[in-house]
């Protein structure tokens, strides 16, 4: 995404270019307008791109707080924000492990860094439809986000929000149900396919640290 006058962001021409040949991509796009709208919260879309987990839509406006520290590639920081926890509750039991093993680094003293404990959270997010955050990755910043999947209930992207502390612990229920409706998520124990037609592993080797 670009930024333009007035803190507004708008597609990359390489993006707009794999959007015009990709009518999921613009579907996808439009969800993150639609959780701006409907939120009032900053909106981002990751999708898979070669490979990686890919932050490549953010919609915003001016005195919306953005996430600090959050690049374009979600990688050994996929723990700590809920966009890269919806990826780790769809993935296959062997890949979370890979993930695991490659250690859980602690951004702040509320990070998840056992393992018990993220498996425990990645069940949750299964059962709801809906991953969090709240400062695991920096002070006073939380997210929510939601898997989309298309008609074969494959995963295709995630989307979500960000804000602070106080409008997360008074918001979240709404926030909630907001995400569920936008990406038409139906909550399941199931794990479903990531990635397709790749079916090899969905995270990298611990030495690469990056969500695949």
């Amino acid at each position: 995404a670009t930024r333009r006058p007035g803190s507004v962001y708008a597609l990359a021409p390489d993006f707009r270019r794999q959007v015009a040949t990709t009518p999921e991509l613009h579907d996808l796009s439009a969800l993150v307008d639609d959780l701006l709208a409907r939120t009032h919260k900053r909106a981002y879309l990751a999708v898979p791109e070669e490979g990686h987990l890919r932050v490549v839509v953010e919609r915003g406006v001016q005195g919306m707080l953005k996430l600090p520290g959050l690049g374009p590639e979600i990688r050994d920081n996929a723990h700590a924000v809920a966009l890269g926890k919806v990826v780790l509750a769809l993935a296959p039991d062997e890949a979370v492990e890979r993930y695991i093993q490659g250690g859980l680094r602690g951004f702040t003293a509320s990070t998840i860094t056992r393992p018990d404990v993220l498996r425990a959270e990645l069940r949750r997010i299964r059962r709801t439809g809906v991953a969090s955050d709240c400062e695991e990755f920096d002070q006073d910043f939380c997210c929510l986000a939601a898997p989309v999947l298309d008609h074969r209930h494959r995963f295709v992207g995630a989307v979500g929000i960000s804000m602070t502390r106080r409008a997360y612990e008074d918001e979240r229920p709404a926030l909630e149900e907001t995400l569920r409706d936008v990406a038409r998520f139906q909550p399941s124990a199931e794990k479903h396919q990531v990635l397709d037609p790749d079916p090899g592993p969905l995270l990298a080797s611990a030495g690469e640290s990056t969500v695949r």
